[in-house]
């Protein structure tokens, strides 16, 4: 048997995973574009994802900034219209 035809039988699927290989081979091209079409998508995602989860945390992080500000002054004894002044301008 010559090199070629075991390369044939390899090729198509004389042998375990041959198959495989030959159906690879054949459809390399459209398996490297399904490769690059998902992995965008799956980037595109994860970014939207990593965004809106940034997005989230910021807001927390502000809320828990303004409250703990907001009871430093009234520790300190700061009148209530002038928390409330301060909050109306941090809201905004």
């Amino acid at each position: 048997m010559s090199a070629q035809q075991t390369a044939h039988h390899v090729l198509t699927g004389a042998t375990i995973g041959g198959g495989m290989l030959e159906w690879l081979t054949v459809n390399s091209s459209a398996v490297t574009a399904m490769a690059v079409v998902t992995t965008t998508i799956a980037s595109i995602a994860i970014g939207v994802w990593n965004a809106k989860s940034n997005s989230d945390r910021n807001k927390v992080n502000r809320r828990d900034i303004t409250n703990a500000i907001i009871n430093d002054l009234r520790k300190a004894g700061k009148s209530d219209g002038y928390i409330d002044d301060l909050i109306v301008t941090l809201r905004k």
